[in-house]
């Protein structure tokens, strides 16, 4: 994708400016191999008030519980507990048939520092990060939390720093799937490859790391790493300006199989792990023939993870720039914008009681 660099800067600042008016934020539009995105973690001065913790440990437990009685609803032979980790946090488990208790969405993310992203040099992006609790990433969203740290004349902690990966297969396929309905954001929508990048992470390893674990997909073997492309950060519009926001870095990378290559692939992997039928969601593919992909976000928009919908919106921008140059993409552009706004974004809630009828 070198030549994404010769965009000029006046394409990328419309561009941005263009992106940013719609149902959500694109932040910053990078360009960039995600080699030269450096996730560079710096000191956390931070003081979290009592009261301020009492809350953040109230809230996440609540989304604990709502959690367990949406798995118990549909894994009904599978017993959930939450129990307090080693650290004295409440966690959700599931307990296998064995005994065995498996502790879900373990360990620490990072979130943006506050002082926001720079360039230097070589087309280098240095993003300035922290390490954040997954609790306190939950509690963020919450306004008696928020209301705690103000009282404490404290800045309230970003919501967490996201990533994602829009793989695109060799005959022209974006597989998303849906996440689990267990997972406290964005539970059930359409969603690429992605997660949260761990303390001390490179945003190549992470993206590489995440795209393994959930698809099974081996740089050297299904795809050249060096072809990760990262295009921008993006973030749900709903919390824009504000400490709840959650940004996340959305990335490309051209794979080396067919979209039925991708399936036959996360198959034989869900079963060498033993996962239930019920456990596993099915791959849905969007093409990346632009007006196809534009009215797949017009209409199903809705069921995406906001950073999703933003991350293929600019993917359709890059891919009419490369088809047609820059003269009259940002016009098409703008019209698939205006009738996305047209269209309201609602809450998507996963069915349940579906899933409920195809496990019986």
């Amino acid at each position: 994708m070198e030549w994404l660099h010769e965009l000029s800067p006046e394409f990328c600042a419309k561009g941005k400016e263009l992106l940013a008016t719609s149902v959500w934020t694109t932040e910053q539009i990078i360009f960039e191999p995600a080699e030269n995105v450096v996730l560079h973690q710096v000191d956390r001065d931070l003081i979290e008030p009592d009261d301020a913790k009492k809350v953040r440990i109230e809230t996440w437990t609540a989304k604990l519980e709502e959690r367990k009685g949406v798995l118990e609803a549909v894994n009904q032979e599978t017993r959930y507990k939450i129990h307090d980790d080693a650290v004295g946090i409440p966690a959700l488990y599931e307990e296998t048939s064995n005994g065995e208790k498996v502790k879900m969405w373990a360990g620490t993310t990072v979130t943006l520092a506050q002082s926001g992203i720079t360039s230097s040099g070589s087309h280098q992006i240095n993003v300035p990060v922290y390490p954040i609790n997954y609790s306190e990433w939950i509690a963020c969203q919450n306004l008696r939390y928020a209301e705690e740290f103000r009282k404490a004349n404290l800045a309230l902690p970003y919501a967490g720093l996201g990533i994602s990966v829009l793989m695109v297969t060799t005959d022209g396929f974006i597989p998303l799937t849906r996440r689990g309905i267990e997972t406290p954001v964005y539970p059930g929508r359409l969603y690429p490859p992605g997660g949260g990048p761990k303390p001390g992470q490179s945003s190549t390893s992470a993206i590489l790391s995440e795209v393994l674990e959930e698809t099974g997909l081996e740089a050297g073997k299904h795809f050249n790493a060096s072809d990760l492309f990262v295009m921008g950060l993006v973030s749900d519009s709903r919390f824009d300006n504000s400490d709840h926001r959650r940004p996340e870095i959305v990335a490309t990378l051209p794979l080396s199989l067919s979209f039925r290559d991708v399936e036959l692939i996360q198959h034989d992997r869900s079963v060498t792990k033993g996962l239930r039928e019920e456990d596993v969601w099915a791959v849905e593919p969007i093409t990346t023939f632009v007006p196809n992909l534009a009215r797949t976000i017009i209409y199903s928009g809705y069921e995406m993870c906001p950073p999703t919908e933003a991350g293929l919106s600019l993917y359709a921008l890059l891919e009419l720039v490369k088809k047609e140059g820059q003269d009259g993409s940002l016009d098409k552009m703008k019209v698939l914008i205006e009738r996305m706004r047209s269209f309201e974004r609602v809450q998507y809630l996963p069915p349940i009681h579906k899933l409920k009828d195809l496990i019986i």
